[in-house]
């Protein structure tokens, strides 16, 4: 008995011996093919007898690590990075001293994709004036394909900055600083059949030591990003919008210019834009003078039309043929396509809202609203009632189409609380079953200033069309479901997200204590549930509520609207 206790407290010192005995392991990360050394890569140290974490650190800026191990021991090393394939490696301390160094050099692979290099800078005037570099601006990358924020930089004192581009996934980059038009610029790698294109960046080149490999699998790309300062009398650089001879009707590609321009001044929220229009010089100068208007005026009214946009925002002017942009002065003979040219809606920046006090709606938030009324727009789409093309149809079936068609045009007229329901209950909406909208009692109750009697009156109208015609005679429509708790009224006008949260949140939660009314909903784009309070008029109120309010606290919090 005393021969085997002897033997297990030798064996314990023995170990506490050990144990008390380091050794250190260390060494440089580098990417392969001599590209540089690699900073925050992790490091980890797992024990190969029992498969446990013995240490962890992150390699420096200049690829360095340094981790403390125990003597006489084996361990797998691995090496990790979301942009590199991860490298594991076998070492041990075992013959090692106690203050013994063990070196390494560990080598790692580029996954698939580019890193990104943009460099800021002030536009030029011309290649041989110099620019200043642009510092303090707000940066950010979106990743449309995961519907994630992967880069956020704010008054980033730096003239450049790198981002990791991989492989099958749309971004978004966005950066801004007061006093320059925004610059919002997409980038698609191996995306809709583009293997690396890019929108709104200009020039793109593999760097000079890091050349794109033969396969294009990944490299280094480099670019010069250049903001423009903004002021009043300055042009804004779209591509025209044309018209047909006498005409003010927008074409499809006009409607793209203006759904461009849309997105423009959401980047730009402190913008005051002139649209104007103008013709080409033939016919009577007056009659020229008020179709210019006109133009105008239609293409303001189809950026109004959603109410994204404040209509202090956009001028709308007429200059006739008072400025043509060729020598087809009135009196002139010229060719269709010259005067063509002159048949145009051309953009300028009036002045600047608030200058001293530049909203910024985060990145996220924008995206998340993009989302929003895509989702909308399809759900509304749905509703389109069309007989099929190659239809042939009786005399009946074209009584009804009309018929459906009155009723429409009356419930377009009349009800655009019922349109505006199916953006309150966006989130919850049902599968399709039915071909018209199928109202309940509550729902009619919600509607009294449109007129209940009158909506029951034409519902019952649609009932009897509907029940005369063939199902296959229409595109089935998206309809709310009859049982869904209508609950959804505080869904209007400009809100704030206060947080976001993986889980939903205990009602005891100090959110619910802080605030009298908090609402709740689960984004469909990051399916998170989205914390929300307030009522506000406008964005700006609710900006000036998060910064004299909230920033401190709830420094995520950000404006929202429905």
């Amino acid at each position: 008995m005393k021969k085997s206790f002897l033997t297990f407290t030798f064996v314990s010192l023995f170990t506490m011996f050990l144990i008390s005995q380091n050794a250190s392991i260390e060494g440089y990360v580098f990417e392969s093919g001599n590209r540089g050394y690699l900073n925050n890569i992790k490091i980890e140290l797992f024990d190969q007898h029992i498969d446990t974490l013995v240490a962890s650190t992150n390699s420096n800026a200049e690829g360095f690590f340094k981790l403390e191990v125990p003597l006489a021991q084996k361990f797998t090393l691995k090496a990790t990075h979301e942009y590199f394939h991860s490298t594991n490696l076998s070492v041990n301390s075992i013959g090692l001293e106690n203050g013994a160094k063990e070196f390494l050099k560990i080598e790692m692979k580029r996954a698939p994709g580019y890193l990104f290099e943009i460099t800021m800078a002030e536009e030029r005037d011309d290649n041989e004036t110099p620019v200043d570099a642009i510092k303090s601006a707000k940066i950010e990358v979106f990743n449309n394909t995961n519907k994630e924020m992967v880069l956020k930089l704010d008054d980033y004192e730096h003239p450049d900055f790198r981002v990791h581009l991989k492989k099958g996934n749309h971004y978004t980059l966005m950066i801004r600083k007061e006093g320059f038009l925004t610059k919002r610029m997409e980038a698609f790698v191996d995306v809709k059949g583009c293997i690396l294109c890019f929108e709104g960046i200009g020039e793109v080149r593999p760097g000079v030591t890091d050349n794109l490999t033969e396969h294009n699998t990944f490299g280094t790309l480099l670019a010069n990003v250049e903001l423009e300062r903004h002021y009043p009398g300055k042009e804004i650089k779209v591509n025209t919008i044309y018209y047909a001879p006498a005409s003010f009707e927008l074409s499809q590609e006009a409607k793209l210019e203006l759904e461009k321009l849309k997105i423009f001044m959401t980047d730009n929220p402190n913008l005051i834009i002139e649209l104007g229009s103008h013709t080409d010089s033939r016919g009577n100068q007056k009659a020229n003078m008020e179709l210019s208007k006109k133009r105008a005026e239609t293409a303001v009214n189809y950026i109004l039309k959603d109410g994204l946009i404040g209509q202090e925002r956009l001028v709308a002017k007429g200059y006739g043929f008072t400025k043509v942009l060729n020598h087809c002065e009135y009196g002139v003979k010229c060719s269709q396509e010259e005067h063509a040219v002159n048949r145009r809606t051309e953009l300028k920046l009036l002045g600047v809202l608030n200058s001293n006090n530049y909203v910024e709606k985060s990145l996220a938030s924008m995206k998340q609203q993009e989302y929003m009324d895509e989702l909308l727009a399809e759900i509304q789409n749905e509703g389109i009632i069309e007989i099929p093309k190659d239809a042939e149809l009786t005399e009946d079936q074209k009584k009804n189409k009309r018929k459906v068609k009155k009723i429409n045009e009356e419930f377009e007229e009349k009800s655009d609380e019922i349109r505006s329901s199916v953006r309150e209950t966006v989130l919850d909406i049902v599968d399709t079953d039915r071909e018209f909208y199928d109202l309940t009692e509550e729902k009619r109750e919600k509607f009294d200033d449109v007129g209940t009697d009158q909506l029951q009156e034409d519902q019952q109208d649609i009932e009897i069309v509907q029940n005369e015609v063939s199902e296959d005679d229409f595109v089935v429509q998206r309809n709310v479901s009859e049982d869904e708790e209508d609950d959804s009224d505080w869904m209007r006008g400009f809100k704030i997200v206060l947080m976001e949260s993986k889980e939903e949140l205990a009602k005891d939660h100090e959110v619910y204590t802080e605030f009298k009314k908090v609402n709740f909903l689960r984004s469909p784009l990051s399916n998170k549930f989205l914390y929300i309070i307030g009522e506000f008029q406008s964005e700006m109120q609710a900006e000036k509520y998060i910064s004299s309010k909230l920033d401190k606290k709830y420094k995520q919090a950000y404006v929202i609207s429905f």
